[in-house]
């Protein structure tokens, strides 16, 4: 669209030759003949935008990454000391009337023994395993 000054979107925003040797480069024209100027202002703000958010965002996000390395060296430490100790695994089978438990040595047996409960289960029979006590209220 051609502007009062006779100039499309275009040409405004290029920038103009100095015809009259006045202008010395660093004033702002009417129509932003010196945009750098304000990319430069737009960069400081975001900067410090940046800085800001960063310096409320990184420390949790420090304390996310430390807790989840945490996490990663308990797992990996419980499972390996299970195995290493041969602690029993603990197979549960629960009913809304009752609970039973057995303790089994190995992560192998103790799939197979859950395995063995389930089928005895289906077919109608009742597995012995030890009955622990009452969980007080």
């Amino acid at each position: 669209m051609p502007h009062r000054e006779r100039r499309g979107v275009r040409d405004r925003w290029r920038r103009r030759p100095d015809t009259d040797g006045l202008s010395d480069g660093l004033t702002v024209a009417g129509d932003f003949a010196e945009i750098p100027v304000v990319g430069i202002v737009a960069a400081v703000i975001g900067g410090l935008l940046f800085v800001v958010l960063m310096a409320i965002w990184l420390p949790f996000a420090v304390l996310l990454v430390i807790d989840l390395v945490w996490l990663a060296v308990v797992l990996v430490g419980g499972a390996f000391a299970r195995v290493v100790f041969r602690r029993p695994w603990r197979v549960e089978a629960r009913s809304p009337e009752e609970i039973r438990v057995w303790h089994v040595r190995g992560y192998r047996a103790a799939g197979e023994q859950r395995d063995a409960i389930a089928r005895q289960l289906q077919h109608g029979h009742n597995p012995l395993g030890e009955t622990p006590p009452p969980l007080a209220h």
